[in-house]
This record gives structure tokens, sequence and C-alpha cells, in this order.
């Protein structure tokens, strides 16, 4: 089964993911164009979020997906939140081209489940997480362990 992240299709307000071998519409505000895919490939998902999440199978608890090379554990939330923003991978890039030639320390506020603090780790950087949210902190502990980043 593939444990990577991708879009598939987005538009009329709604995006067609797949996470780790699950396929997921979520609503998303800023897709205001059309879809490109037909209803059918949107048929094919297995939860969609629509004031709740609606489920067409029995799906895992929590699942494990690589985004930008980095390894989340996924969770669905009552928000229609997964654990990690994949559309913020461009940014980790930019983030870690900046980070290979220094020597930097990095403070992440406001760093949820870790990905630009897992990057700049990766990249080499000193880093230090900061959330007001203990369960993001502990989520983004469990996923610096599953990257290989325990340290």
């Amino acid at each position: 089964m593939d444990k990577s992240y991708k879009l598939i299709d987005s538009g009329d307000f709604e995006k067609l993911e797949l996470w780790g071998g699950v396929i997921l519409v979520r609503p998303d505000p800023q897709a205001i164009w059309k879809k490109s895919l037909g209803q059918e490939e949107w048929q094919k998902a297995d939860a969609v979020f629509d004031k709740g999440w609606k489920f067409k199978k029995e799906l895992p608890k929590s699942w494990k997906v690589e985004v930008g090379g980095l390894i989340f554990g996924i969770a669905l939330s009552n928000f229609k939140h997964t654990g990690v923003f994949p559309e913020h991978q461009s940014n980790w890039e930019w983030l870690s081209s900046q980070i290979i030639n220094h020597k930097s320390k990095i403070i992440n506020l406001f760093g949820y489940t870790g990905g630009a603090s897992l990057t700049s780790a990766k990249a080499g950087a000193e880093v230090v997480h900061v959330d007001a949210s203990k369960v993001s902190v502990e989520k983004a502990r469990e996923n610096a362990e599953l990257s290989g980043l325990k340290d």
C-alpha cells in the first residue's frame, strides 16, 4: 500500500486526497475553481467531511503517511484536520534549503505536529518546537520518532 500523500483533485470548495492508501474528501474554501475529475473519481473516497466525517468503509483510528520525506501519524479530527498540513511542503523545502549551508538555530512557534520543526532538524538545525497544545507537542514528538529524528 502506498504510504505517501497525494492531492488527487480539487475544486468546487473541496479537495480529494490520498493519505497513505486512504482517500478523503475535505472542504477547502480556497478551491474556487471547477473540479478536474469526474464525480466517479470523487465517489471513490473512503470518507467525506461534511459537518463531521461520513465513512464509506471502516478506517483505522490512525495510520502513517510520508509527506516531504517525513513520517506523520494521521488521525481524523472532528474539525476536518488530519494532523499535518501537506500544503506547507513547499515552505518546508524552502526552509530546508536555507539551513543546509548555515548552522542554524530555529524556534518554531505554533509548531502544531512538527512539519517545519522536523524539516529543520533533518536539515541539521538545532530546533525548539513550541505549541500551547500539549496534544500537538506530543504528536510532534511521535512524528519525530517516526521520522527517525527522536533526538
